[in-house]
């Protein structure tokens, strides 16, 4: 992989959440009241086993670093959180294959998601 693959790659995950915040956060920064800004990244207790590809290592330590970076700042009035899963998000086709979900784990993402708003 060549070094220009490699920056695009690595910081995939990070560069979507960045453009979500930036569309998001000026839209609640003049809404009444408290305004909040929650990262749900995933994989809260990383993969020392190394279960998880290199890029999605990378690409997981970036989300968290940008997510660290707009919490230590003060953005018009907006609080900045994050919420660290346990989830497996990118499964090997093998154990998606040996051990098949009930529902889809967009189904679960999106009631948590439901719940902390």
């Amino acid at each position: 992989m060549g070094t220009e693959d490699f920056r695009l790659a690595a910081s995939h995950l990070a560069s979507m959440h960045f453009s979500a915040a930036q569309q998001l956060i000026p839209r609640i920064q003049f809404s009444n009241g408290a305004s909040s800004y929650t990262f749900v990244t995933g994989d809260g207790g990383g993969h020392p086993g190394g279960a998880r590809s290199p890029l999605a290592e990378l690409n997981a330590h970036h989300v968290w670093g940008l997510s660290a970076a707009l919490r230590g700042q003060s953005h018009g009035g907006v609080n900045f959180r994050e919420v660290r899963l346990r989830l497996e998000v990118n499964r090997p086709m093998e154990q998606r294959e040996a051990e098949p979900r009930e529902r889809p784990l967009s189904s679960d993402i999106g009631r948590l998601c439901a719940g902390m708003v």
